[in-house]
C-alpha cells in the first residue's frame, strides 16, 4: 500500500484514508469538476510528522525562531523558517 492516492483515486468513502479535503477533492474530481492534478497522503502517513512536530527539539527551534520574525516580507521569511526548522 503507498501513503499517497491521487485525488483521482479517491472517493466519498475514503474519508477515512484521505481525510475531509482529500474526500471533497476526489468527489470533485469524479463528478467531472475540474480538479488539479494532485494526490492526498493517507491519514495513517501523518502520524510520524504529528510525532516529530511535537518533539521537544523541533518545538525549541520553533520557539527560538518564532521571535524573530516580527513583521517581515510576507513569505520570505516562511520559507526561512521552514529551512531551518527542517534541519533541526
Amino acid at each position: 500500500m503507498t501513503s499517497t492516492k491521487r485525488f483521482d483515486e479517491i472517493g466519498k468513502d475514503d474519508l477515512a484514508l484521505a481525510g475531509g479535503k482529500g474526500a471533497n477533492v476526489g468527489k470533485f474530481s469524479h463528478a467531472g469538476l475540474p480538479v488539479p492534478d494532485g494526490f492526498a497522503p493517507h491519514r495513517s502517513s501523518l502520524e510520524g510528522s504529528r510525532s516529530l512536530v511535537a518533539s521537544k527539539s523541533v518545538q525549541e527551534a520553533i520557539g527560538e525562531r518564532e521571535g524573530l520574525i516580527g513583521e517581515p516580507p510576507i513569505g520570505s521569511t516562511r520559507v526561512s523558517m521552514s529551512t531551518q526548522i527542517q534541519k533541526v
